[in-house]
């Protein structure tokens, strides 16, 4: 089984490159399963049929099928899919393959509203403080949601009428 499935739209982390050679990732929970949207399933379907075949099947292989250094996947690979994306802000134009891994997670919390816990687990954090610690403030930002959404459900738990957001008398 590769990597990706591009079926059920995962992608499986199960090894890591160190070195130009693939070795176990370092810990049991740094092994996961994460979700993938259609769009970027199908994209990297396009790319895996026309992307250089080697033995290690490999997304992202040198022009050999071999691995690439990773300065050269964020220059071939990073550099031009800013551009092609019209970013204009100068620190998006330093946009690294890592930095994927930050917004991934940003967009899981903030606009997806995934749980911490699973986010935490699609970036195989070893536990949820470590992803708390790294994007506090992206929670920090949603506290008044988070208040009309605990009120809601307070109200429907209890059969009263909801005040979301608004004062509470007393």
């Amino acid at each position: 089984m590769g990597d990706v499935d591009f079926t059920d739209h995962k992608i499986y982390v199960r090894r890591q490159m160190q070195n130009y050679e693939l070795t176990d990732l370092k810990t049991e929970s740094s092994k996961r399963i994460v979700p993938v949207s259609d769009r970027l399933t199908l994209e990297l379907k396009k790319w895996k049929l026309r992307c250089p075949k080697g033995e290690m099947d490999l997304v992202f292989p040198n022009t050999e099928g071999a691995p690439e250094n990773a300065s050269n996947v964020n220059n071939r690979l990073m550099k031009p899919a800013v551009v092609a994306c019209g970013f204009v802000r100068e620190e998006l134009k330093r946009f690294t393959f890592h930095n994927l891994r930050h917004t991934f997670a940003s967009v899981a919390l903030t606009h997806a509203k995934l749980p911490l816990l699973e986010v935490s687990k699609m970036l195989g954090h070893s536990s949820m403080v470590v992803t708390a610690k790294v994007y506090a403030h992206l929670v920090q930002d949603r506290l008044d949601e988070i208040q009309r959404a605990l009120s809601t459900a307070h109200a429907q738990l209890t059969k009263l009428p909801s005040t979301a957001g608004g004062a509470v008398e007393g």
